[in-house]
C-alpha cells in the first residue's frame, strides 16, 4: 500500500530505525494510518525509533497508530501532524495495553472528536511513560489524552499546550 497502513499481522517482530526517529519517516500523506496493531500483538512486538507523520483515519481513530486487541511496545517514536475523529496520534481500543515509552506525540488533531494526542477506550489500559505530549487539539475534550471506559497509566510525562476547543479539558 506504500509508506503507510503497516500491519504487524500478529507477529513478534521488531521494527527499528537504524538512526532514530529523526532519520526514519513514515509519511502517510493523509492517505491512511502509519501502523496497525490489531492481531493480538504482545509487548515483544516492538516499534522503535520512527517518526509517523500525516496519518489519517475517518472511522475508528488512530491516524498515526491504531491498537485494538493488542499490546505492543512503542518506544522512542515521534507521532505528529495526524488527524482522526478520536485519538489522532494513537488510539488504544478494545482491551489494548500498549507500552508507549519515550515518545513525542505532537500537533495531532482530533477533528470533531476527542483525544488529539492519545485516545483510550473500551477497557484499554496503556502505559504512557517518559513522553512529551504537546500541541495536540481536540474538538470536545482531551486535547492531549482522553480516556473512556479505560484505565491509562501516565508516568513521568509532560503535557504542554494541548487544547480542547469546546471544553476545558485541554490536557487530559
Amino acid at each position: 500500500i506504500g509508506n503507510r497502513d503497516i500491519d504487524f499481522l500478529g507477529k513478534t517482530i521488531t521494527v527499528r530505525s537504524q538512526n532514530g526517529p529523526g532519520n526514519c519517516l513514515i509519511d502517510c500523506q493523509m492517505l491512511g494510518r502509519g501502523f496497525y496493531f490489531v492481531d493480538y500483538e504482545e509487548p515483544n512486538a516492538i516499534l522503535e525509533g520512527v517518526t509517523v507523520a500525516n496519518g489519517w483515519d475517518d472511522d475508528n481513530g488512530g491516524g498515526g497508530i491504531y491498537c485494538s486487541l493488542a499490546s505492543p511496545t512503542i518506544t522512542n517514536c515521534v507521532i505528529m501532524d495526524c488527524e482522526a475523529p478520536q485519538g489522532a496520534g494513537i488510539t488504544c481500543n478494545y482491551g489494548s495495553s500498549p507500552l508507549i515509552n519515550q515518545c513525542v506525540i505532537t500537533r495531532n488533531d482530533a477533528v470533531g472528536g476527542y483525544g488529539g494526542g492519545v485516545y483510550c477506550d473500551s477497557t484499554s489500559s496503556p502505559i504512557v511513560t517518559n513522553c512529551l505530549i504537546s500541541h495536540n487539539t481536540a474538538t470536545y475534550y482531551g486535547g492531549g489524552l482522553a480516556a473512556d471506559y479505560s484505565s491509562p497509566t501516565v508516568r513521568n510525562s509532560v503535557f504542554i499546550s494541548n487544547r480542547a476547543i469546546n471544553s476545558d479539558g485541554g490536557g487530559m
